[in-house]
């Protein structure tokens, strides 16, 4: 009977730490495949074959190489649109995830999240998710420090990026 109780906490705990991970994931293959909805992986070589091949700055180059995958997601169905927030899709719920908020923004007819999963000075996993009257998720996994996320903010154009830096 102990055994029962333990194992039932145990899975109970454990479903809490990657029930954020879980809603990602979720949130990607849900959409994935439907129509008019730009699902892509990318994975970490070729993006280190990138790093590689390109005509890249020095911190460009390193920021490719630290990356594992890529997963975006980008909904260009107006159907779907109207009746989505990633945002609210994920759930996301600070004290029961692994994932810290590093920026929130809520405006009239859309919501910005990024997520970080950090594991000593690095930052493991990086998720952005844009819901509302677009909707948008991306999802970096790697080794990101605080210099690569201001690098990464010049090179996407994501301005909210380069206040990572300072957290």
């Amino acid at each position: 009977m102990k055994k029962a109780i333990l194992s039932i906490i145990v899975l109970a705990f454990g479903a809490g730490i990657f029930a954020q991970s879980g809603d990602i994931n979720r949130l990607y293959y849900t959409y994935q495949g439907e129509s008019e909805v730009i699902s892509m992986y990318i994975p970490g070589f070729l993006c280190r074959l990138a790093a590689s091949l390109g005509d890249l700055e020095y911190e460009e180059e390193v920021l490719l190489r630290s990356i594992k995958s890529i997963k975006l997601l980008v909904v260009e169905n107006d159907a779907i649109n109207e009746r989505v927030n990633f945002v609210d899709e994920i759930n996301f719920d600070e004290k029961n995830s692994e994932y810290v908020m590093m920026l929130t923004v809520h405006e009239e007819d859309q919501d910005v999240l990024i997520l970080g999963r950090k594991k000593g000075d690095c930052i493991r996993d990086l998720v952005i998710i844009v819901g509302g009257e677009e909707n948008v998720m991306v999802s970096i996994k790697g080794r990101l420090d605080a210099d690569m996320l201001y690098a990464l903010s010049g090179i996407t154009g994501i301005e909210q990026m380069k206040y990572t830096k300072e957290l």
